[in-house]
């Protein structure tokens, strides 16, 4: 082996070595950013609910896509964005950025939003704005 291969093939290895610790750094920082979006995004539902406090209470009566104006509905709001937020959460979780104990709570927090009718009503109405796997998820959870 002359020279130029062992330098050739050292060079080689330091970049791979370099890459690695990159992609490590990388996908640490990653979950550092993903659990502050989490948070913050969590954290504006949570007032979003506050704030529209009997609407909640109202989740016992379905939801009806034939009602003129059922975007005035707040429920409608507060609905939309629990599941836009289950489904990053849904998303997070299969690319290995979300603990399994936190997605076990966040799969039983779902289960009890489906539980009430107006849920289930308006998951029916907008399932198909989700993808593939997500319906399937949430279908699975209604059963």
């Amino acid at each position: 082996m002359s020279t130029i291969d062992l330098i050739q093939t050292l060079g080689i290895i330091t970049s791979l070595i370099v890459t690695i610790v990159q992609m490590r750094l990388y996908i640490k920082g990653e979950r550092v950013s993903i659990v502050t979006r989490i948070s913050e995004r969590n954290d504006a539902l949570l007032d979003e609910i506050i704030d529209n406090i009997n609407a909640i209470k109202r989740l016992d009566k379905p939801f009806d896509v034939n009602k003129p104006g059922y975007f005035s509905d707040p429920r409608v709001s507060i609905t939309y964005r629990i599941l836009n937020f289950f489904d990053e959460m849904y998303y997070y979780y299969y690319q290995g950025f979300l603990a399994k104990r936190t997605w076990t709570l966040y799969q039983l927090t779902m289960k009890r939003l489906l539980d009430n009718i107006f849920a289930r009503t308006f998951w029916e109405h907008v399932r198909n704005e989700y993808n593939k796997e997500f319906q399937g998820f949430v279908d699975q959870l209604m059963r």
